[in-house]
């Protein structure tokens, strides 16, 4: 399945910390496209988004994106809409062409019979859209423990860098 443009793409979570599900929605007119990933999916395509328009060169783009990041990422991000996904992704390769000034993100189906694969073609502020969504949605989770830097749930966890002992730390 191709897609050489598309109106809308969005990453986002449905569901709790430590219990979300990660989807990759696109739009192109009235097609609709959800895909399900994992969250380090997400975290590599915010960093490999971000490091690509860096090396690309687009210096305003990624300029936005840091200081959008770094301000706690937007107000009223794009939300989900209600769609049943097609596949889980099971991997993904993002490039650049110079010359069309175009990025393609590539998502291959996890299936060990014949995987499915979906090509879409972004712009370059698309990408940054995508990574600033990325790099939020990744933030949400759960807090990391200061003495295991491990993740907690919402009412703490036992603490495997206690040694033994039980401490309860909490987020």
């Amino acid at each position: 399945m191709e897609f050489d443009s598309c109106d809308r793409i969005t990453v986002g979570a449905i569901g709790d910390p430590g219990n979300r599900t990660f989807i990759l929605q696109l739009r192109q007119a009235d097609r609709l496209v959800s895909l399900v990933l994992e969250k380090s999916h997400v975290a590599d395509l915010g960093s490999g988004g971000y490091q690509l328009l860096t090396e690309a060169g687009y210096p305003k783009l990624v300029h936005l994106v840091a200081a959008t990041v770094r301000a706690g990422g937007r107000e009223g991000s794009s939300a989900l809409e209600a769609d049943e996904p097609l596949w889980r992704i099971s991997e993904m390769e993002l490039s650049y062409d110079g010359l069309l000034s175009i990025v393609t993100l590539r998502c291959i189906e996890f299936s060990e019979e014949d995987p499915a694969d979906i090509t879409i073609v972004l712009t370059a502020a698309q990408l940054a859209d995508l990574v600033i969504e990325a790099f939020s949605v990744v933030s949400k989770g759960r807090a990391i423990c200061p003495i295991c830097n491990l993740p907690m749930d919402l009412g703490g966890h036992d603490c495997p860098g206690a040694n033994g002992h039980h401490v309860r730390v909490r987020a």
